[in-house]
């Protein structure tokens, strides 16, 4: 063929079908790799004696060889479909017939090591299993962290949005402005303690707004329940009422506030799906 691109030929690509490519499997102990043997060998007598009856010494051999039934205990947990009878263990028997051998050799493996459970493979499966969980775990708590702050931040809108209906003065020159005074001013910070040395000697836990902001925007989830945030505040308000004097505007404030922050803290609760968050006594 001295002008080949005349003569195209095609190309014929040979492939064995369904080539397995099954795990090692662990080692058998020699209990298992004995019973394997017993299994196997019952099997063949008994397939001999179905089909070829009357013929088990010379066709018993020739459907199951001794050889091959050694390979199959050598490493039976690999035999998981008759797939590894094309190469890996080579069986023509095993692949005849749609499977037929193969699928019944397979059965009587499987059925074998019901009785002898992988000790190794069942270390590793509670492994899975655990590493799992703790995937799981972690995403359920991801997703809690995730609710909490939202209602976190509908309890903090809620209180620092209500107005005294007052107008104040804010800013400086040309940013001067008037802006509605909001009822939180005095629970936004802690006052100084150069200023109010007689505060933190009455107020054994102080905190404020921005305490409870801090905290409840932390990294590490300083607020794991709604009943801690909520008593956060109730402890905020109660300093208040514990300093000032009573029907003070802060005093009042303190009280009024923390019924919008209750009132706020059901309804968020609900709105993203922590109600049963909300313990007795924390409303």
């Amino acid at each position: 063929n001295c002008e080949p691109e005349h003569f195209v030929v095609d190309t014929i690509r040979a492939v064995q079908p369904m080539r397995d490519k099954p795990g090692r499997g662990s080692k058998p102990t020699e209990e298992l790799n004995a019973a394997i043997i017993t299994g196997l060998k019952a099997w063949r007598q008994a397939a001999v004696e179905r089909d070829f009856p009357r013929q088990l010494i010379v066709t018993g051999k020739a459907i199951l060889p001794n050889k091959t039934v050694e390979k199959i205990a050598e490493r039976p947990r690999a035999v998981t479909t008759p797939h590894i009878f094309f190469s890996t263990i080579e069986w023509k028997w095993g692949t005849y017939d749609d499977f037929r051998y193969g699928n019944e050799v397979v059965a009587a493996v499987k059925a074998v090591l019901k009785d002898h459970p992988d000790e190794e493979e069942e270390k590793r499966e509670a492994a899975r299993r655990e590493k799992a969980f703790e995937q799981l775990l972690a995403l359920a708590n991801k997703q809690r962290r995730e609710k909490l702050r939202a209602v976190f931040q509908d309890c903090w809108d809620a209180v620092a949005a209500v107005p005294t209906g007052n107008m104040v003065s804010r800013g400086r020159g040309a940013d001067k402005r008037l802006e509605p005074e909001l009822r939180c001013q005095a629970f936004m910070a802690l006052p100084r303690r150069t200023a109010w040395p007689r505060y933190y000697e009455i107020i054994q836990e102080p905190i404020s707004m921005a305490t409870i902001k801090r905290l409840s925007n932390s990294a590490t989830g300083a607020y794991t329940s709604l009943s801690e945030y909520a008593a956060a505040w109730h402890k905020m308000f109660a300093n208040a009422r514990t300093f000032n004097i009573d029907d003070s505007p802060i005093y009042r404030n303190s009280i009024l506030l923390e019924q919008v922050f209750d009132e706020t803290l059901v309804e968020a609760a609900a709105k993203h799906g922590l109600e049963a968050d909300l313990i007795p006594d924390t409303i």
